[in-house]
């Protein structure tokens, strides 16, 4: 009796799928997010300026909250809203959604999940509550964001749209980009506290504001930490969603 052993070779015609994001396409990611914030900036920001004027005149204009600070918030919300749109048109292909974490609340059980999303979001308020009153009073903490804030007229479509901005949109656009994008593609090539702590850097050298650095890095590695625990992006972008709520109303913006 003979048996014949059938080897299946596989279909040249179907490739596997390649891990996503590789980091080249994360820092392409870093780097569009960045210039699009710029391009945005000056496209709402100039034409609210006198150009006709000298260099230090359009500067200081520049640097008028009262002159900037709506252009700015809306700045960023066609910004973000437009990176958001890319980023949804770039996880349609193949199953980059599922490899980001976009697709579901956690890879352990709900129980779990619960208590490591409250144990970290309660780290990164505490770090926030605490260096604001321990250290940042002494210093002139995010100082740029808030004249900005402090001077748009409280309107109820104003303030409607400062909290889109940076409540909701900002969030979602930073978690994608450097949570799901660039850590994700680090921790293929550092080990994972590395990829984290290189992620929350990157994160806070972002917000251009020395001063607030040392605490948005820490709380970026937070939400890295949640990232890498959970697997998913879903989650962590929630959490971020929760945290700027919360900071927004304890601030004195409103």
């Amino acid at each position: 009796m003979h048996s014949s052993i059938t080897i299946e070779r596989p279909d040249p015609l179907i490739q596997p799928e390649k891990p996503s994001p590789t980091i080249w396409a994360a820092l392409g990611w870093v780097a569009g997010f960045l210039l699009l914030q710029v391009a945005c900036s000056m496209l709402f920001i100039l034409p609210s300026v006198d150009l006709s004027q000298n260099l230090d005149a359009v500067v200081r204009q520049m640097q008028d909250p009262k002159i900037i600070a709506l252009p700015s918030i809306r700045s960023l919300v066609v910004a973000n809203s437009f990176v958001i749109l890319l980023f949804a048109l770039y996880v349609r292909k193949g199953d980059r959604a599922v490899q980001l974490g976009l697709t579901h609340w956690g890879n352990a059980g709900v129980r779990a999940t619960i208590r490591t999303t409250a144990l970290l979001i309660s780290g990164a308020l505490i770090v926030n509550v605490g260096y604001t009153l321990l250290i940042g009073s002494k210093l002139e903490m995010q100082k740029v964001l808030r004249d900005i804030l402090a001077a748009i007229p409280p309107t109820g479509l104003n303030i409607a749209t400062i909290l889109f901005a940076t409540v909701i949109l900002a969030p979602v656009v930073e978690e994608l980009v450097f949570r799901g994008m660039l850590q994700k593609s680090l921790t293929r090539r550092l080990p994972t506290w590395a990829a984290i702590a290189v992620s929350a850097v990157v994160f806070s050298a972002m917000h251009g504001d020395i001063n607030s650095a040392p605490a948005l890095a820490v709380v970026g590695a937070i939400f890295g930490t949640l990232y890498h625990l959970t697997g998913s992006l879903r989650l962590t972008i929630a959490a971020h969603l929760a945290n700027n709520l919360f900071a927004m109303l304890a601030s004195n913006f409103f």
